[in-house]
């Protein structure tokens, strides 16, 4: 007598949710907190990770991202980017986050916009032999754009092009400019100051000078301004 052994199909409802399952494990997989190429925090942040172990297609990056914005989490949010770097590289996740990514980057940008847009005006205009009477704000003004551009937010999402303040590159360049400007004409306004007034010429001067250097390749023309000097002036000196 045959005896016929039970055959056991596989409900499709049970297939479909092990195919799930098994597409949430693996899109986890990719898309945990630790991507390969995205940026790590310093050392000294590895304890505050904003990242978290496991995302899915329910929850994944751009959302945790806009739950941050929305919370007005801000720091976090830039912090959250500058680790998932590789994930909202992406063509697909860069266009589906754009708005929340632009706000935040707008949040550490605004700040620091008007002053950098009013610095690079004023230097732009700055042409050479600078009257002396233009010196101080010029050094002021040389100082106040490198510090600007200096404490930029050293965050990822300013370092991507897409989000960063064009400004800042352009008020380096434009500071660069104004300093070799200056640098070249140290000599015409070394030999056309009043070296007799109140100021110094070496505290004056909107950049620094090596007096030694700057006074040797002008010795001649101060050798004449001495000669020519009256008492009073002298006492100046």
């Amino acid at each position: 007598m045959r005896v016929h052994q039970p055959v056991y199909r596989r409900s499709p409802v049970i297939a479909v949710a092990i195919l799930l399952a098994t597409s949430i494990f693996l899109n986890a997989c990719i898309t945990t907190g630790s991507l390969d190429n995205s940026e790590e925090p310093a050392s000294g942040d590895a304890a505050r990770r904003v990242s978290q172990n496991f995302y899915s297609p329910f929850f994944d990056q751009g959302d945790h991202l806009a739950k941050l914005v929305k919370g007005g989490n801000f720091d976090d949010a830039a912090t959250l980017f500058g680790e998932q770097t590789a994930y909202f590289a992406i063509p697909k996740n860069r266009k589906d986050n754009n708005a929340t990514l632009r706000r935040i980057a707008a949040k550490f940008n605004g700040p620091i916009a008007s002053a950098l847009s009013q610095n690079l005006k004023a230097l732009s205009v700055i042409q050479s032999p600078l009257p002396v009477n233009k010196w101080a704000n010029t050094k002021s003004l040389i100082i106040r754009s490198k510090n600007t551009a200096s404490n930029y937010p050293a965050l990822a999402i300013l370092r991507d092009l897409d989000f960063r303040l064009a400004s800042v590159d352009f008020i380096s360049e434009e500071t660069r400019r104004v300093t070799n400007l200056l640098e070249r004409y140290i000599n015409v306004a070394i030999a056309n100051f009043d070296h007799f007034g109140e100021l110094s010429f070496f505290d004056a001067y909107p950049i620094s000078v090596n007096s030694r250097q700057a006074l040797g390749h002008n010795f001649d023309v101060l050798a004449e301004k001495v000669d020519k000097a009256t008492a009073k002036e002298l006492e100046q000196y």
